[in-house]
């Protein structure tokens, strides 16, 4: 993405660093959400976001780790560059931990909240 806004001559963004930035953008509007509506239902909102998005990740990561260059959806994606040297692997496992972990401590609070709120 930095070459990309580096060069003029630059042929755009891959479609992988597209889904990436729409992904995060999701995950800064549900963050938004959260601040403005600061309640356990929508804790539990954001919980089931950050699940869906860890299943995502893991999916990416299977197919990361099983398809080769040649696959249908590395080529849609435009991944072929970055399965050598498991670049591709390696972020998908990583931010699939991290949204585990936030759908694990977001659970966590609201269960909490939900609980404060009916006693």
């Amino acid at each position: 993405m930095a070459a990309y806004f580096q060069s003029e001559t630059s042929t755009g963004l891959s479609r992988w660093a597209s889904t990436l930035l729409l992904v995060g953008a999701l995950q800064l509007a549900y963050a938004a959400y959260l601040v403005q509506l600061p309640d356990w239902s929508s804790v539990w909102v954001v919980t089931v976001l950050s699940l869906l998005v860890a299943g995502g990740y893991a999916a990416m990561c299977g197919l990361t780790f099983l398809a080769s260059e040649q696959s249908h959806f590395v080529q849609m994606l435009e991944l072929a560059d970055r399965l050598r040297g498991g670049k591709a692997s390696g972020w998908c496992l990583i931010m699939l931990l991290l949204t585990s972990l936030l759908s694990y401590f977001s659970a966590r609070i609201a269960g909490r909240w939900q609980q404060a709120f009916e006693a």
